[in-house]
């Protein structure tokens, strides 16, 4: 009887002793399996930056209709002319001046043939009969010194038909463009772009404020 009894204890021993072990292995296990990794606060941060951040930046465009700009618009030949257009822009909401510019514009075509005195120039006169011409003469003082006129036109294109005409009998002959001192009006305007753009279809040229 004691030797049976000794037997179911040392049996019972055995068997406590194993499901100890396994209750400090899986226990171990599990501890492992909830460990939270702790990261350092700059790779905290980076991990949750919010996500407007992650984003491209984008460069809002600027309404071309209110960008402001500044132009000089004519050119006009008379200030009353000038005047008029400005008020209609100052009408539209921009800033205008008006501004003057001294120019030098053409004030006739000559066509003249140099000759070396006064007797060669009367002998190239004569020369000249046969054209129907008669408002040549001799000019002591031109561009080219001595030489006989042979008219002086408006425009460049009736000159050129008297050259043609002339360069027969005074193939020396040339058209010279005179030249005066003329004043032109422009308007300064200054505001949105989009108006000033638009308003400048009525004007033969465009130029920035900043130009001479």
């Amino acid at each position: 009887m004691g030797t049976r009894l000794r037997l179911a204890l040392g049996i019972l021993l055995v068997v406590n002793l194993a499901l100890w072990g396994l209750n400090v292995h899986y226990g171990k296990q599990l501890a492992a399996s909830s460990v939270v990794s702790v990261e350092s606060p700059e790779e905290a941060g980076r991990a949750v930056a919010p996500a407007a951040s992650l984003r491209p930046t984008t460069t809002s465009k600027v309404d071309q209709s209110i960008r402001a700009s500044c132009q000089r618009l004519g050119p006009f030949d008379a200030v009353v002319a000038a005047s008029a257009y400005g008020n209609r822009l100052k009408n539209l909401g921009l800033e205008v001046a008006l501004v003057e510019k001294a120019v030098a514009a053409p004030a006739g075509y000559w066509v003249l043939a140099p000759v070396e005195n006064a007797a060669e120039g009367r002998a190239l006169a004569t020369r000249l009969d046969t054209i129907p011409m008669r408002d040549w003469q001799i000019v002591r003082r031109s561009p080219y010194g001595m030489a006989l006129s042979m008219g002086l036109f408006n425009v460049r294109s009736a000159a050129e038909v008297r050259l043609k005409q002339v360069r027969p009998v005074a193939p020396d002959a040339l058209i010279y463009a005179k030249q005066e001192a003329k004043t032109q009006f422009w308007i300064e305007a200054k505001g949105a772009q989009k108006i000033i753009a638009a308003e400048s279809v009525a004007v033969n040229s465009t130029q920035s404020c900043s130009a001479n």
